[in-house]
């Protein structure tokens, strides 16, 4: 998964919100107990944090 977000974006807050709600949603969406996951950041001047 590659995470691209402001220069000084809050990686503890990104982190927290994947792993409680991402990818929870995404393993029941799959049907899977357990979903290895790779996360690289990319740091950005974009004004907003997405996923993709």
């Amino acid at each position: 998964m590659v995470i691209s977000t402001e220069q000084g974006g809050d990686l503890t807050a990104i982190n927290h919100r994947l792993t409680t709600q991402g990818l929870p949603r995404l393993r029941q969406a799959l049907d899977h107990d357990t979903l290895p996951v790779t996360v690289e950041y990319r740091f950005t001047t974009r004004t907003s944090t997405r996923a993709r």
